[in-house]
């Protein structure tokens, strides 16, 4: 996932760039990691990685009527996830939903172990994904704060009615609630994206029986996918304009946990076994490091506007702008844009590198389409 584009390519306009401290960290680890690798490969430790090609299955016909039947289904599966929301107090309606599921969709992080070109991507990859996984921590637990806070309660599992023993009742149900919170973690960033409005893939002819434990079961799972994605978009907000405190921050820790990195390859009585450490340093930088700090910095930034929706606490002193990024809807600073793009007399401004590529290629689609119909 390319958050910025670094890569000088004359199809972007870069008119504002990221604190290079970030940047700096970052040549820093890729010539460790680089000089390190180099000579494992060279002793026959590390394997070579190839490209990995992305499949894409093809869309079904719209028109099948069993098709048809289950949109209906969604859109009453959607209207009681919008009830939910309500009743709950998150303050999300459903034009905030469809803007949740655009944040989500455009800044999904790639999978572990998706291949990356660029160093850069590969920091970037690993902070979307920290972030997005202790965003649906955050918002699990905000699930169940505002079911508390409203007396509302997870839906009775079918079966159980008859169990003799209330203790055992109570503990198949908190065991299979907490099953349900493993599979919500798990989630995919587009999965619940989907969610958000109630879409399930899975059920692919049909949904379950309305009102049923199932059904209920998946709505809520539909209130936390948004809350998800309110603590997703926010926190990648502030990495994107990432304040100097944050460079700092990240400047400091890393270079604690560097220290003599690299004066152990500058050495000349240095083995494989040297280099293999230094691998292992940079790994953990990237994996672990650099995602903490970015998550603690804005975790303290972060709360919840109680009983409504995630807000940014006043202390980024950024100036509000009127600029909206057209495919993820986030507010951009009036001089922050980090992409624009000029097309038939319009100009268009996005947060990132990818909602530019994104918004380019649904232009083309909408055009290949429209000449197509005229022929």
């Amino acid at each position: 996932m390319r958050l910025h584009d670094r890569s000088g390519s004359s199809r972007a306009h870069t008119i504002a760039t990221a604190p290079p401290v970030l940047e700096n960290i970052e040549h820093e680890l890729e010539a460790l990691a680089d000089r390190a690798e180099a000579e494992l490969v060279g002793a026959a430790i590390l394997p070579g990685v190839g490209p990995v090609s992305a499949a894409h299955s093809p869309k079904g016909d719209p028109r099948d009527p069993l098709r048809r039947e289950r949109e209906a289904t969604r859109q009453v599966m959607e209207h009681d996830i919008i009830r939910l929301h309500r009743q709950l107090e998150t303050g999300i309606g459903p034009g905030r939903m469809a803007q949740l599921a655009g944040a989500l969709t455009a800044h999904a992080p790639a999978p572990a172990g998706a291949p990356w070109t660029r160093f850069q991507d590969r920091v970037e990859g690993e902070v979307l994904r920290s972030l997005y996984a202790r965003a649906g921590e955050a918002a699990w637990a905000r699930l169940q704060d505002r079911l508390a806070q409203t007396g509302l309660a997870w839906p009775a599992l079918d079966g159980l009615a008859k169990t003799p023993a209330p203790e055992d009742l109570q503990r198949q149900r908190g065991a299979h609630t907490e099953r349900v919170r493993a599979d919500f973690l798990l989630t995919p960033p587009g999965q619940a994206a989907a969610l958000i409005h109630g879409t399930v893939d899975a059920w692919r002819y049909g949904y379950p029986a309305r009102n049923s434990y199932l059904w209920l079961q998946t709505a809520l799972c539909g209130v936390a996918a948004a809350l998800r994605s309110e603590v997703f978009a926010t926190s990648v907000e502030l990495w994107l304009w990432r304040s100097s405190d944050l460079d700092q921050e990240l400047l400091k820790r890393v270079s604690e946990k560097l220290k003599d990195a690299r004066s152990i390859l500058e050495g000349e009585m240095h083995n494989t076994t040297d280099a293999a450490e230094v691998v292992e340093r940079v790994n953990e930088v990237c994996a672990t490091v650099i995602p903490q700090v970015v998550w603690n910095h804005a975790a303290k930034r972060l709360r919840w506007n109680s009983p409504h929706v995630l807000a940014l606490q006043e202390s980024s002193g950024r100036e509000a702008g009127s600029r909206t990024d057209p495919v993820c809807g986030m507010t951009l600073p009036e001089r922050g844009a980090v992409e624009r793009l000029d097309s038939e007399g319009h100009v268009f401004y996005f947060c990132c590198v990818s909602c530019r590529l994104q918004f380019e290629e649904r232009s083309q689609w909408k055009q290949e389409k429209t000449g197509k119909e005229r022929v």
